[in-house]
């Protein structure tokens, strides 16, 4: 064998050994830059969810703070109209004594109705006044 079909032979193994290795080394680094570049990517499509879940939250957190303070208000109104219910059953049924009339015997379970009526709605008033205060207390404590 000559040399030079030595050398011709040595560069053909020498090429069909590394010409895959460089071949597998370039497209690895292709393929780990294509994943930086898609991880970065999925980061860009995280933070623009993670920004727009706190904007929705904040809008239902104020849609929920309306619906409770009308539904606190209209307990609340309940509350006061049951009250002067309650003021006016119990000026009857006094007015009837008054006059040497025996109360209707349902009155006293009407008032007692009433009054268990007053109890509960003040007790959900003041529940709801408490969540209030600690729902707030949280808002306020909360780091931003």
């Amino acid at each position: 064998m000559s040399g030079e079909s030595f050398s011709v032979i040595a560069v053909a193994i020498i090429v069909s050994v590394v010409a895959p290795l460089v071949t597998g080394l370039v497209m690895s680094r292709t393929r780990r830059a294509d994943k930086r570049q898609e991880w970065a990517r999925q980061d860009q499509v995280a933070a623009a969810a993670a920004t727009e879940r706190a904007i929705l939250e904040a809008k239902v957190d104020g849609v929920k703070t309306l619906v409770d303070g009308a539904f606190t208000a209209t307990m609340q109104s309940e509350l006061n109209a049951t009250t002067r219910e309650l003021v006016s059953l119990r000026s009857l049924t006094e007015l009837q004594r008054a006059v040497g009339r025996d109360p209707d015997p349902a009155a006293g379970t009407v008032i007692e109705m009433t009054e268990a009526r007053i109890a509960e709605l003040t007790e959900a008033i003041a529940a709801r006044e408490r969540a209030i205060v600690l729902a707030e207390a949280q808002v306020i404590g909360s780091p931003s």
